[in-house]
């Protein structure tokens, strides 16, 4: 064993003595090979830009600004210094050699001092989050060190894909004589592993962003949920080069502290202007954060250019959180890495609720019934059950079963076949949501429809649009909004059957307690006004209600399979961040 280990390090040594002598010796492929530091659009690596409120394509090779040397530009690709790794005793932190290339960097170290083993640690562009260059507090002075923020892409599955945030420190930089390198070099070893990282990295230099925390969303955890991917933010976004260069910082942050708050903010928000302009908006909180502020944005006198230039993301810390379970992942860590690297943009459809002169917009969906009743009890009870209200409230509502009585008239499509119920799977592009998209923009006829009229009593009506345990069929942007309900006359005992085939997803196929259809818009005519309505979580009035589709309203980051691949139903005329991976 000592023999094949012996053998396995002198081979890591010499893979490693190749990747320093061609990266120090031959500058990178993709590096820019025309005069001027900018990287033009076609070269690989060229990125989607922000600059004064128009994108401009910029490489991540560019110059800085006037008298900054880019890292391509500074001579040697490779650093001799101490690799820190957290929550390893100072003592057993090795001496390690730094190579960065433009598709990966590695990192070679002793194993076991003297017995000549060496470790190796490869990341790619994929990886690596950023880099930030640090004062180094335990050796004091004008000492610097390099930190570097990495983790494991989330397996592209299910919204349930987990990731670790990981970074390690660079310290104590010596050149080849054993003596301490320059600050030039030191900045060098940082801007290049960055320069590395921007080759797949969306986000670069978009614009300023909005991230919006409702601390008392859900489990009251959006504030921790934000402690924890700030230091993603701040190194994927070059947080500390701007602060030191004296730049506008690349995002704001607003911890809300009540109700609509969120709301005022974007109302607030123009265009145009260098100190409130934004590309992106980001929500850690629920589905109620996301929705208060796309009502905001709907509500604003410019919404069309404003969605035409902000992008929407989320970072759920909610109770349910549906929507991000459709476009994103559960995990803070993964949702902030489906923003800042693994995410195409894709325009979503939403509903436009209107209630007599009362205009709501929903991106989750509506509830009447046991929804509606859900919804009014719920609120009741949060300062007292908090997270747990809705099974409270559940219990309560089944318990006392009762239908509502009123009826719906429904606009359909009068072709319903196999194509209209596939599914929309979790980061796959979605050929149902592109061929819609493709319909629309293209101009092509429309689809017939019929008017379809359902009676009630019902125990609950649910008109969805990003609720995969209700609608396993729903789609993202396909431009139809999936309807459901139970009939009123249902037993206990019946209800709890057709109830636990939703666990399996089957609940919709041959199951008689269950109505099912797409539409485009369904009116809503309830007897009785104290029968709630349930839009994202807010109580309506029990009036007569028009619920309509808005197909393509919003555009936002969702999770991809492949990053940075252009995502269906996109709507034509969405710019996509992305870049060479």
């Amino acid at each position: 064993h000592r023999d094949a280990s012996l053998l396995a390090g002198e081979q890591s040594k010499r893979a490693a003595a190749a990747v320093l002598s061609s990266s120090a010796h031959t500058p990178p492929v993709n590096a820019p090979q025309h005069s001027g530091g900018e990287a033009r659009a076609d070269e690989p690596g060229g990125q989607r830009i922000m600059e004064n409120g128009r994108r401009r394509n910029r490489g991540p090779n560019a110059r800085r600004g006037p008298g900054s040397a880019g890292p391509w530009e500074h001579p040697g690709a490779a650093w001799n210094c101490t690799y820190k790794r957290h929550g390893i005793k100072s003592a057993l932190n090795p001496e390690a050699t730094v190579a960065v290339e433009n598709s990966e960097m590695v990192i070679t170290w002793q194993h076991f001092a003297g017995l000549g083993l060496q470790k190796t640690l490869r990341l790619t562009p994929l990886k690596v989050i950023g880099a930030e260059l640090l004062k180094d507090k335990e050796r004091g002075g004008d000492a610097q060190m390099v930190r570097v923020h990495w983790l494991e892409p989330p397996a592209p599955v299910s919204p349930e894909g987990e990731t670790e945030h990981h970074c390690f420190d660079l310290v104590q930089f010596r050149d080849r004589k054993g003596e301490a390198e320059t600050h030039e070099r030191v900045l060098a070893c940082c801007d290049r592993i960055q320069a590395m990282a921007n080759t797949v990295r969306p986000l670069s230099g978009i614009g300023r962003l909005l991230l919006i925390v409702n601390p008392v969303s859900g489990h009251r955890l959006g504030q921790a949920y934000y402690e924890k991917v700030k230091p993603l933010m701040d190194a994927a976004l070059e947080a500390g080069r701007r602060e030191r260069e004296r730049l506008p910082k690349p995002y704001d942050t607003l911890m809300t502290t009540h109700a609509g708050h969120a709301h005022e903010v974007v109302q607030q928000l123009r265009l145009g202007q260098a100190d409130s302009d934004i590309s992106g908006i980001i929500c850690v909180g629920g589905d109620g954060t996301v929705s208060e502020v796309v009502n905001s944005i709907m509500q604003r006198p410019d919404a069309k250019e404003f969605l035409e230039q902000v992008t929407i993301g989320t970072i759920p810390a909610g109770s349910e959180c549906a929507l991000a379970k459709m476009v994103s992942y559960l995990n803070p860590i993964s949702a902030a890495y489906t923003i800042l690297k693994g995410h195409a943009e894709q325009r979503l459809d939403i509903l436009k609720v209107t209630q007599g002169s009362k205009v709501v917009h929903s991106i989750c969906g509506l509830g009447w019934g046991i929804a509606g009743k859900l919804a009014e009890d719920s609120e009741a009870m949060r300062s007292v059950f908090g997270p747990a209200r809705y099974l409270v409230s559940g219990i309560k509502s089944f318990v006392n079963l009762k239908g509502v009585q009123g009826y719906l008239t429904i606009e359909a499509p009068k072709k319903r076949d196999q194509e209209v119920l596939s599914e929309c799977r979790f980061a796959r592009r979605c050929a149902v949501c592109e061929a819609r998209a493709a319909q629309r923009d293209g101009g092509g006829p429309e689809e017939e429809v019929e008017e379809i009229t359902w009676r009630g009593p019902f125990i609950v009506v649910a008109m969805l649009k990003s609720e995969k345990t209700l609608a396993p069929h729903v789609h993202l942007s396909d431009g139809y909004m999936d309807v459901l309900a139970v009939d009123g006359d249902i037993n206990h005992f019946n209800l709890v059957k057709a109830s636990s085939r939703i666990i399996t997803g089957d609940h919709l196929s041959n199951n008689k307690e269950f109505r099912y259809i797409k539409a485009r818009s369904v009116k809503l005519y309830p007897e009785d006004s104290r029968d709630k309505i349930n839009v994202d979580g807010e109580v309506m009035d029990g009036e007569e209600t028009e619920v309509r589709v808005v197909p393509a309203a919003i555009r936002m980051f969702v999770a991809r399979e492949k990053p940075h691949q252009q995502s269906g139903g996109d709507g034509g005329g969405s710019a996509v961040f992305q870049s060479a991976s």
